[in-house]
Parts: C-alpha cells; sequence; structure tokens
C-alpha cells in the first residue's frame, strides 16, 4: 500500500510502500495538493514519466471537479484543467501545469460518450 506524507514548505511529496520516493511538487501545483489533501483526498499513485509531456503525475482517490476548486486554489495553481475520455484509460481529470511538466489527477464519472466543455 502506497503511503504519502506533503510537506507543503518544501514540496516534498514523500511515498513509502512497496517502492519508496521523494518528489518535489511544482510550485504551482503544490498548494492545490495542499488543498485536496486537506479536504481528504489520498494519493492513490504516484506516476513518474505518465504522459509524453508530463513527468509526474500524482493520482488522487477523490476530488471535486476541477471547475468547482475554489478560485484561489485554481489561480495559484495557475494550471489548466483537463479531462480523459478515453475509456482505453482510467476515466480521470484534474490539473496540469504544462511548464513544470506535473500533474494531478483524480477519477471521474462523466459518461465518455457525452460532450465535455472544460
Amino acid at each position: 500500500m502506497l503511503r504519502c506524507t506533503f510537506d507543503p514548505g518544501s514540496r516534498l511529496l514523500l511515498s513509502s510502500g512497496p517502492e519508496s520516493h521523494t518528489d518535489t511538487v511544482c510550485p504551482h501545483l503544490g498548494p492545490a495538493l495542499q488543498h485536496l489533501l486537506q479536504q481528504g483526498a489520498t494519493v492513490q499513485e504516484i506516476n513518474r514519466m505518465a504522459w509524453s509531456l508530463i513527468d509526474l503525475d500524482i493520482v488522487l482517490d477523490r476530488a471535486p471537479d476541477p471547475r468547482e476548486l475554489p478560485a484561489a486554489v485554481r489561480e495559484e495553481a495557475g494550471a489548466a484543467t483537463w479531462i480523459n475520455l478515453d475509456s482505453h484509460y482510467p476515466l480521470n481529470h484534474g490539473l496540469v501545469c504544462a511548464t513544470c511538466r506535473q500533474a494531478l489527477a483524480w477519477p471521474h464519472d462523466r459518461d465518455p460518450e457525452a460532450a465535455v466543455d472544460l
């Protein structure tokens, strides 16, 4: 089982379990991660080199629709929202920072056949 501790001051995400790692969360997504963890979300996975343009993907068990996050959190993140509707992959959405090549992800329950305007 993955266990994580996030230190907002240093932005270090410490994970232990089958593999232990220390990752530095980018300054844009750190406050959003802190907010989501304070709201009860837990880190389920940490994927390195997750997508072709993302070096670090932090997957949470739950969080609200990215558009429903407090404005201050979204603005501080300065990150874009994203959604995956391709059922060949986990149906997640979240925040992505293209500058630092990091993402926060969590499941959504939208119909992959429905049009979504983000």
